[in-house]
């Protein structure tokens, strides 16, 4: 009679193959934090190494692309079978991240107008104090229009030296774990 003797390959192969599965998921993940980095810092990384700074705006806020963060929380990771993505549904970052050039169509809109006004008011001690407040004072509409717009390139979701490097590392780290696991 003979025995069946389990095959250490058998072992690698069902591992690996798990392994495979799990690694898109896991290159989406470090892309994403390396591009919410990438706003923090205000530039990018190039492919060779070295920090290439975003240029400024004229508006100067809390950071070049980041008012309220939308487009920042907006990224998530969506990885495929054999592939690791991560999206914006913004309409807005893919100029932002590529550039634009080009004429774009603003439709009728109301806008408000505001002016300042000063209010009296009286602390809690009894003394009278003076703010000044934004008030509105009426609105307008709008015509629709076209405007040229020259947005610059400010790249944020780049594939850099270092994240590449961090998916290399990672993906020989786990080979290697599931290869002494046998």
């Amino acid at each position: 009679m003979s025995q069946d003797y389990p095959h250490p390959f058998g072992k690698f192969a069902s591992r690996f193959r798990k392994f495979r599965g799990e690694l898109p998921k896991v290159v989406s993940n470090m892309a994403r934090n390396e591009f919410v980095r990438n706003f923090k810092k205000q530039g990018h990384e190039g492919e060779k190494g070295g920090f290439n700074k975003w240029k400024p705006t004229a508006k100067k806020k809390k950071g070049i692309l980041i008012v309220t963060g939308r487009l920042m929380r907006s990224m998530r990771p969506e990885p495929r079978l054999n592939e690791a993505r991560v999206v914006s549904n913004l309409p807005y970052a893919k100029p932002h991240n590529e550039g634009f050039e080009g004429t774009v169509r603003v439709r009728s809109h109301k806008r408000n107008r505001y002016g300042k006004k000063e209010e009296k008011y009286t602390t809690r001690s009894g003394n009278s104090r003076t703010k000044v407040v934004n008030v509105k004072k009426g609105s307008g509409k709008v015509k629709a229009h076209s405007r040229k717009m020259n947005i610059e390139a400010r790249p944020f979701m780049t594939t850099s030296k270092t994240l590449l490097d961090d998916i290399e590392k990672h993906a020989f780290d786990e080979i290697e774990k599931i290869w002494n696991n046998l």
